[in-house]
């Protein structure tokens, strides 16, 4: 599990700073963006769990 949580951690740092190398992660802006993302995330996986829960 953490191992997963880290993966995913690393893996948008790496595609953060490919796709916006000019806005630091901690600018204004990155935060935004940051909580823009996560909420995303949240719903997909809520979206699965629900779906998974469903089937049992």
């Amino acid at each position: 599990m953490l191992s997963s949580i880290s993966f995913m951690f690393d893996t948008y740092w790496t595609l953060w700073t490919t796709l916006f190398p000019s806005i630091p992660f901690w600018s204004p802006h990155g935060a935004v963006m940051t909580l823009i993302i996560m909420a995303a995330v949240a719903v997909l996986v809520g979206k699965y769990c629900w779906t998974v829960f469903q089937r049992t």
